[in-house]
């Protein structure tokens, strides 16, 4: 199935669905990391920490977005029934999904990031890049690069810095 990009009415409600997402990721990457070994576990563990530290950092633009900070345990069931299920797929079946659907949600970012107003611009090109560095990774992993773990390890390393 083929995604389509999503619009939104201004680019405050789109950075407020991404942030929400982001809490979302944090668990989906997490559950997914519990039903795999190796190297997936932990790119999948790396994903989820990623989108832990977006979290703190973009925490600022959120609460000034007027992001419902209560709606966070709803959000992160989401993410954790999303996760269950894809439960069955393989490794490889998930990178085929990443590829595939992740250039729809980097079109996503690129279109909010490019209208955001000057407060929020840096956050929307954060979410931007996490995004991107993500597809990278996937991309990377298929093709079976022997260093596409670095890929997220540089892009935590970042948001740690």
């Amino acid at each position: 199935m083929t995604i389509e990009p999503r619009s939104f009415p201004t680019p405050a409600d789109g950075l407020r669905a991404f942030y929400e997402e982001e809490i979302s990721g944090e668990t989906f990457f997490a559950t997914l990391a519990s039903y795999h070994l190796e190297e997936a576990r932990e790119a999948l563990l790396l994903m989820s920490a990623i989108e832990g530290a977006m979290l703190e950092v973009l925490a600022p633009m959120a609460q000034r977005l007027g992001v419902d900070p209560a709606r966070a345990t709803a959000i992160r069931d989401e993410g954790r029934t999303e996760a269950e299920a894809l439960k069955s797929l393989g490794w490889t079946e998930l990178l085929d999904r990443m590829c595939r659907d992740y250039p729809v949600f980097v079109a996503e970012f690129e279109a909010v990031a490019n209208s955001a107003p000057p407060d929020d611009r840096d956050g929307a090109q954060l979410l931007l890049d996490h995004e991107v560095a993500l597809l990278d990774y996937a991309r990377a992993a298929k093709a079976e690069r022997h260093d596409s773990l670095v890929i997220l390890v540089s892009f935590f390393e970042r948001l740690r810095g």
